[in-house]
């Protein structure tokens, strides 16, 4: 299981939905409305006796960024297009979850103020080339 390989995966879904996606920092020099994927703690790992840690559980935040409430409940929106799934080397997704609402927050420290949300999404994988056992 390569960690990296998976938030690439979520970098990549991200961008494939159009739009703006920083890597665990804003995007340099973007404007909102924009999105940043932060690799959080949380999740695990299990699997079979021969192989305990080949199912992988991780879990990503999502900043949403925008100028006004209803521009990042709009990201919000756009980003649980996450839950259709991801691509990741190898692997087969088995489920993406939305394990937490962000709400909306407003920064005043900021001159024009920006919105901002943090949803977290939960990803769960496995290796592609398992074979599923029949019943006896």
């Amino acid at each position: 299981m390569n960690i990296r390989e998976h938030t690439d995966a979520v970098v990549a879904a991200l961008e494939d939905l159009g739009l703006t996606v920083g890597d665990a920092v804003a995007p340099a020099g973007a404007s909102p409305p924009y999105v940043t994927v932060y690799p959080i703690p949380g999740g695990g790992t299990s699997g079979t006796l021969g192989d305990p840690d080949a199912d992988v559980s991780l879990i990503y935040q999502v900043t949403c960024t925008g100028v006004s409430r209803e521009q990042v409940q709009w990201l919000e929106d756009v980003v649980r297009g996450l839950l259709d799934g991801i691509e990741v080397s190898d692997r087969k997704t088995l489920r993406v979850s939305l394990d937490m609402h962000g709400g909306t927050q407003r920064d005043d420290q900021l001159t024009p103020p920006v919105f901002w949300s943090t949803p977290r999404f939960r990803v769960f994988t496995t290796p592609s080339g398992e074979e599923e056992e029949s019943p006896s």
